[in-house]
């Protein structure tokens, strides 16, 4: 897979982390009990995955 068609197919699931962190947030609003251990674990995966090794390849340089 070429390096364009790999950070298209990353973007793709950024996206899809950033959804689910919309329904969380969706949920909260309607007073749903929502694990802090979840909202927590989908932060670090951003931060993981889109922060650290995603903008890594797209820059050349780790993210500070």
């Amino acid at each position: 897979m070429e390096i364009t068609e790999s950070l298209k197919s990353e973007h793709r699931i950024i996206e899809k982390i950033l959804g689910a962190m919309d329904s969380l947030v969706e949920a909260l609003q309607k007073d749903f009990d929502v694990p802090v251990e979840l909202i927590r674990e989908a932060v670090d995966l951003v931060q993981e995955c889109a922060d650290g090794y995603h903008n890594t390849k797209e820059t050349g340089r780790a993210h500070v």
